[in-house]
């Protein structure tokens, strides 16, 4: 696979289409161009427009499919304060609307 290397890092302004804005940054990346898929590696950080945050060591990025995962512990932060601390990894769209975790601590707010 044809790839290029990002070793000095990565950040990296995304806007939707109403110019919201969400941040991207690792230490290091990886793009696979016939693929679309993005390896970002230490202090992968996203953050999104309405306050959500993901923190991770290493993360994959699907662009093709706007889909999130990884094998490793992270940290999300929801808009409201509620989080999830997981050891084991996720799955998530990259608006973070579908987000499952295989094992996690944390805190959910539900408005009744």
């Amino acid at each position: 696979f044809a790839y290029t290397t990002f070793p000095d890092g990565v950040k990296v302004h995304f806007y939707d289409k109403d110019q919201q804005k969400t941040t991207v940054t690792s230490d290091y990346a990886i793009v696979y161009d016939k693929t679309d898929l993005i390896d970002l590696r230490g202090n992968v950080k996203i953050v999104t427009a309405d306050g959500k945050k993901l923190i991770a060591e290493q993360l994959y990025w699907d662009q093709k499919n706007e889909w999130l995962f990884t094998n490793h512990s992270y940290k999300y932060e929801a808009e409201d304060g509620g989080y999830n601390i997981g050891k084991g990894g996720f799955d998530a769209n990259q608006d973070f609307t579908i987000f499952s975790s295989l094992d996690n601590d944390g805190e959910q707010y539900i408005d009744n």
